[in-house]
């Protein structure tokens, strides 16, 4: 009986805490939405396609949140959150194909959320272009606005159903605006976009440009000069060189003279009578008188001459 209690209190706790969760996805509202068409963008035939929603501010966060993109998509490329620092990528899971749509879902716990993905049904005929855009969501949009980037080198972009502005931006190209308003709930929302274009060029080519190879230096080239030209510069050059390397010079030899000591070269004294008429001797590396008799010098030790 004890073990009966038990159990059935478990199930009722568990049923108790599922219906908060229940509730507060049913309570999620998208108070604004922009939605960004960007055909061929920067992908081959392909479709960019951009959502920046704002979450209503009646809405409990963290909050559980599942977007449909298209099955061809496969995979969003991008789910994120937007902060005042930025986007930051968030993790989601993704369901198995349903009505041919596939359901992204995230735990948002940011009003602002991102979601981008890559629409490759895009329909060619010649030179016409088509694509189909639906928007349809769970949840109930206060006010939808979708914006159409028309292709670099397209022409002639069209709406179905008419309707919208068009617009210059400051890259250039012109981009068409649709204020959809209020949406309710899983109401979808169809729009046919409809252009002229003749070629694959991407309005954002996500390469780098060939670099165009280098052409043979000629006569003709700019910046190059001729054999003529170069030898009075050469010549002038070498002149120079070579004053400076004679001023060099000259300053060291100067050097070298101021530094080096003059020799002093010690007056010859030549033999001269004394008072007892005797010849007085001098000694030749000294200088030094020597006493009568000497052969040697007294002060050097040099030989003295005689005569």
């Amino acid at each position: 009986m004890r073990r009966r209690l038990y159990l059935l209190l478990t199930l009722l706790f568990l049923a108790m805490s599922a219906c908060p969760v229940q509730a507060q996805a049913q309570e999620i509202r998208f108070q604004n939405v922009e939605v960004l068409v960007w055909p061929e963008y920067d992908r081959e035939r392909s479709v960019l396609v951009i959502y920046r929603i704002t979450l209503g501010g009646d809405v409990k966060l963290p909050a559980e949140v599942s977007l449909p993109i298209p099955a061809a998509a496969k995979i969003p490329h991008a789910v994120a959150e937007q902060n005042e620092n930025g986007l930051f990528n968030v993790d989601y899971t993704l369901s198995s194909v349903q009505n041919n749509m596939i359901w992204v879902t995230f735990l948002a716990t940011v009003p602002q959320i991102h979601l981008e993905y890559y629409d490759p049904s895009l329909e060619l005929s010649d030179t016409s272009r088509v694509y189909r855009f639906r928007y349809l969501m769970p949840y109930p949009t206060d006010n939808l606005v979708v914006e159409i980037q028309q292709p670099r080198t397209a022409s002639a972009l069209t709406l179905d159903p008419p309707g919208g502005t068009s617009q210059q931006g400051t890259d250039g190209l012109t981009y068409f605006g649709v204020s959809v308003g209020e949406v309710q709930a899983n109401l979808a929302v169809n729009l046919k976009i409809t252009y002229q274009k003749s070629d694959d060029e991407l309005t954002q080519p996500n390469t780098f440009e060939p670099v165009a190879p280098a052409e043979p230096v000629g006569e003709s080239t700019p910046g190059k000069l001729n054999f003529t030209e170069v030898i009075p510069w050469a010549v002038g050059a070498l002149g120079l060189v070579m004053v400076i390397a004679a001023g060099w010079m000259f300053l060291q030899a100067r050097k070298e003279s101021e530094e080096t000591p003059m020799k002093r070269h010690k007056p010859s004294r030549t033999a001269k009578p004394d008072s007892s008429g005797n010849e007085a001797l001098y000694c030749p590396q000294c200088g030094k008188r020597a006493a009568p008799g000497d052969l040697f010098c007294r002060a050097c030790g040099t030989r003295l001459p005689r005569g």
